[in-house]
């Protein structure tokens, strides 16, 4: 019983393993966040970081 959880967490593992850091990279945007929210928007609701 212990050897098959064992396994078990190990495939659960190589499988996140594989969705998140193989195949997530390759369907990132070119920029973070681009397109998320329209720029004058934002401009708005954020301070200014200049003084």
């Amino acid at each position: 019983m212990t050897v098959g959880l064992g396994c078990l967490v190990v495939a659960g593992a190589v499988f996140g393993y594989l969705e998140v850091f193989t195949k997530g990279i390759d369907r990132r945007p070119a920029r973070p966040c681009e397109g998320a929210v329209d720029r004058a928007t934002a401009a708005r609701a954020l301070p200014s970081a200049r003084r």
